[in-house]
């Protein structure tokens, strides 16, 4: 045997051992995987002729690239999951992709992301089935999108997005947060971190707390904790509030949260249609309500309140000592 063919065998040779020691060498991660109720979790799966079965095996085999998207081709049921990089998981249209948490303290997506992620969820319904405690749990990322999911039945919150630094970019479109034993959505970063929210169509109701809270206790960054835009939502027949924002702050002219809501309904809710905490200090729960309704009102302690004559409110309510609530429509 000649010295070039034995090389040539030795290297072919390395080669494939090297494919098993590292299994990334040996395939590429794709930008674009599939998942099916008809697929196979395996080497090589992920293409849309031989789809993997479980988002969960997608993500943890690195078959999807960081940034990449896994679609949904037709209706299933997934595991629970947890994100550690940037990536969108997309259903458009396929029928329902349900991802269930069933068991006690467990979240059916966790969001352990870098600080330069952004992750991405669309079309999917997430079902605590009375007993996992949360939808999607947001610990860390750069940005998180729902749109179009329902997201109900936790025995505690539907969506909880909670960074312990950086700030965050948050949307929800056309979703629902739902039917859950404490919250349909919390905002509640701490003191190092920032969310700017965006909510647009969001329908939180039959939530046994509060539709959607907001909370900027831990908050230390000025000017604003957390800094979110409502419009076009439904906040009603929720246990407590529909809306809340509540704050621990110590600045008196802009607070540490700042709730925008526009052409939004918050009725039917046990205690009020929207409410704000501020802190005996002096404030800190800023609220602008327009083209808003509420049979129930609104409900302030420590807080500032501006709302534009276009609202209909009714039932309001105020105890404090230290208020701002102008141009109020009762």
């Amino acid at each position: 045997m000649s010295h070039l063919k034995a090389f040539r065998i030795a290297s072919a040779a390395g080669a494939v051992a090297l494919s098993f020691a590292f299994p990334g060498l040996a395939e590429a991660a794709l930008s674009r995987a599939w998942v099916s109720s008809k697929g196979a979790d395996g080497a090589g799966c992920g293409a849309p002729t031989s789809p993997c079965r479980q988002i969960k095996y997608v993500l943890d085999n690195n078959i999807v690239a960081p940034g990449g998207e896994i679609d949904v081709l037709d209706p299933a049921g997934f595991a629970p999951v947890t994100i550690t990089m940037a990536v969108s998981i997309v259903n458009d249209g396929a029928g329902t992709a349900s991802v269930q948490q069933g068991a006690a303290g467990g979240a059916a997506i966790t969001i352990n992301a870098g600080a330069n992620d952004a992750v991405h969820l669309r079309g999917l319904s997430i079902d605590g089935v009375r007993t996992g405690h949360y939808g999607v749990l947001f610990n860390s990322g750069a940005s998180l999108d729902i749109v179009n999911c329902r997201i109900g039945n936790f025995a505690r919150t539907g969506v909880v997005v909670q960074p312990t630094a950086g700030t965050v970019k948050l949307a929800v479109l056309k979703s629902s947060a739902s039917n859950n034993a404490q919250f349909g959505i919390l905002v509640n970063p701490a003191s190092a971190a920032v969310v700017k929210a965006n909510f647009s169509q969001v329908v939180a109701q039959n939530n046994a707390l509060i539709g959607i809270h907001v909370v900027g206790m831990n908050a230390t960054s000025a000017p604003f904790g957390v800094d979110m835009t409502m419009y076009g939502s439904d906040a009603s027949s929720n246990g407590n509030y529909g809306v809340m924002s509540v704050s621990d702050a110590v600045n008196r002219s802009t607070g540490m949260t700042r709730v925008v809501v526009s052409q939004t309904t918050a009725n039917q809710n046990y205690a009020g249609g929207f409410g704000a905490l501020g802190d005996g200090v002096g404030g800190g729960a800023v609220m602008f309500l327009d083209r808003s309704v509420s049979i129930g009102g609104v409900y302030g302690d420590w807080f500032q309140f501006y709302s534009t004559s276009t609202n209909y409110l009714k039932g309001n309510s105020a105890d404090s000592f230290w208020n701002i609530f102008t141009a109020s429509r009762q």
